[in-house]
């Protein structure tokens, strides 16, 4: 396998990987911060022993917040291999094409030579050799390769750019107790954590091949929609 393909496959696994490990300590940090806030609502409780609480939620916040910074890091590296792929692939795929185009025209001027000299040694057989020449003169590596595509084509897109895929708190949004804290406890731990991480990160420059693959779609789908959609298409989305 080739090593650009390698580093690519390997930043995804990274992502996935990192992107558990993220989810699983800002949850520490959500279940920290209901304890907290359970223990400070708890008269019986000494100020020390709240304390605790309240340092192992800056712990587990701590470490939360470094493993967001690692996800956000290893998420633009693998946006970036994103590029790369689809760059590399497409021209991997360009030479192939450029091969069998070459290769066809080689196999055309061979038999063209070939037909020649046939003729001018059978005179009495040029009608049969020139419906021949013909045939081979009609070759066309353009059309091959289109009739290739259209027979082979996976309609697969590109893959799409990754994105960021924020904490969701299970904390229960309806008003019921929660292991023994209230619903103003448990809506304060919600809102503590939604402030304290992004749940989106901010926009860029939006991607030109995903807007390209999108438009191309939905050009499909209206045109579907409007019952005018050409063989093409039909043969591109199996529809026919």
């Amino acid at each position: 396998m080739i090593d650009w393909e390698n580093k690519y496959k390997d930043q995804l696994n990274k992502l996935e990987k990192i992107k558990i490990d993220f989810h699983s300590f800002v949850k520490l940090a959500e279940e920290s911060k209901l304890q907290y806030e359970v223990a400070k609502a708890n008269s019986d409780l000494s100020n020390s022993h709240k304390n605790k609480f309240n340092n192992k939620l800056n712990e587990t916040l701590v470490e939360a917040k470094k493993i967001e910074k690692i996800y956000l890091e290893i998420l633009n590296e693998a946006n970036l291999l994103r590029e790369d792929y689809i760059k590399e692939t497409k021209k991997i795929l360009d030479d192939f094409q450029q091969m069998e185009i070459d290769c066809i025209e080689y196999v055309k001027n061979i038999l063209k030579e070939y037909y020649d000299i046939q003729n001018q040694l059978h005179e009495k057989l040029n009608g049969d050799f020139e419906k021949k020449k013909k045939s081979i003169e009609e070759i066309n590596a353009f059309n091959d390769i289109k009739d290739f595509v259209t027979q082979n084509s996976t309609n697969s897109l590109p893959p799409f750019k990754f994105d960021f895929i924020p904490y969701c708190s299970e904390l229960p949004t309806r008003p019921i107790e929660y292991q023994g804290s209230s619903v103003e406890i448990v809506n304060n731990v919600k809102n503590f954590i939604f402030n304290s991480f992004i749940t989106e990160i901010p926009d860029i420059e939006p991607d030109q091949q995903d807007i390209k693959n999108m438009t191309y779609v939905d050009d499909i789908l209206n045109c579907a929609w409007e019952g005018k959609i050409n063989d093409d298409d039909k043969k591109n989305v199996k529809l026919s």
